[in-house]
């Protein structure tokens, strides 16, 4: 799922700071930082250029056709090749929770994670800050992590730092789905864009309570969930055939688990027993335990 994952976080920038910003600050060049792609194609209003490597482009994303503009605008950035000075920045900036990017750019980003304690988290948050110091646009940036808390308060309170900080948009992953609604929408009416990666819906579609992405908050950048949740049964199916398998997801109600084991399942041969869902926080500890507690209902049985 990795593939899926690091193209949702590389055009998440991207359409950010479209909405943003008409793109008159972004026509610079070069690998240092602030340094941007020339404009050129569809999207040359806002300093980007589609004309991504296609080699890049199948390695990302897999044998696809028709890519759209943004997605394409985002793999060329992020293909560009970066100087020791905008690694040492970047470096800089990971292990700050607020920095300044030396572009004297007006826009602030603010970037919310709901976790940030497994390397997955810490992946993420580096691309976003390598993919953010190529747009001179980008003046700050501000970090918050929750760590997982259980209480929706702390990703709650996050968010409405990073809206009195200063912060003009901002990104990251809603663990607590739902919960998150307020802030999220007092972000809305501060007129700060909030979007989120890896399919990180503010509930599902359908679901109570959930938030609509282009309505509520910007948008959501991320793969088709319940073509997820059937490629994974495809895999037990033709794999496991009948027995019994444990199903894991990350945290508590969020939709990215949500969203692939409801099709997971439906798509599941029926002659396999699940054990879980567990929820495991996407954190190495919290799966081993459930494996343990598994293995010994097994054992015992």
């Amino acid at each position: 799922m990795r593939r899926f994952k690091i193209g949702a976080v590389v055009v998440l920038l991207a359409t950010v700071v479209a909405a943003c910003s008409s793109g008159s600050e972004s026509s610079g060049t070069g690998s240092g930082p602030g340094a941007s792609t020339s404009g050129t194609g569809p999207l040359a209003q806002y300093g980007e250029s589609t004309n991504a490597d296609p080699a890049l482009v199948t390695k990302a994303m897999g044998p696809v056709t028709n890519a759209p503009a943004i997605v394409l605008a985002a793999i060329a950035r992020a293909n560009q090749n970066l100087d020791q000075a905008t690694i040492d920045k970047a470096m800089e900036c990971y292990n700050a929770t607020h920095c300044d990017t030396g572009t004297g750019g007006k826009e602030v980003m603010g970037y919310a994670d709901g976790g940030g304690d497994n390397v997955w988290r810490h992946v993420t948050r580096m691309e976003a800050i390598l993919q953010a110091l190529t747009y001179p646009q980008i003046g700050k940036m501000l970090f918050r992590d929750a760590h997982w808390d259980t209480n929706p308060a702390v990703a709650s309170n996050d968010i409405e730092y990073l809206i009195q900080a200063g912060a003009t948009f901002i990104i990251g992953y809603p663990d607590q789905g739902t919960n998150l609604d307020n802030a999220i929408l007092d972000a809305k009416d501060a007129g700060i864009p909030y979007s989120t990666y890896s399919a990180g819906w503010v509930g599902l579609p359908g679901q109570e309570g959930a938030l609509v992405p282009g309505k509520d908050y910007l948008t959501v950048v991320g793969e088709d969930l319940c073509a997820l949740g059937k490629s994974f049964a495809g895999v037990i199916n033709d794999g496991v055939g009948t027995g019994t398998v444990g199903l894991m997801g990350g945290t508590p109600g969020n939709a990215l688990s949500a969203g692939w084991q409801k099709c997971y399942m439906k798509a599941l041969n029926p002659t396999i027993k699940t054990l879980g869902p567990a929820d495991t926080y996407w954190v190495n500890s919290y799966a081993l335990q459930a494996v343990s507690g598994w293995l010994s209902t097994i054992t015992t049985a």
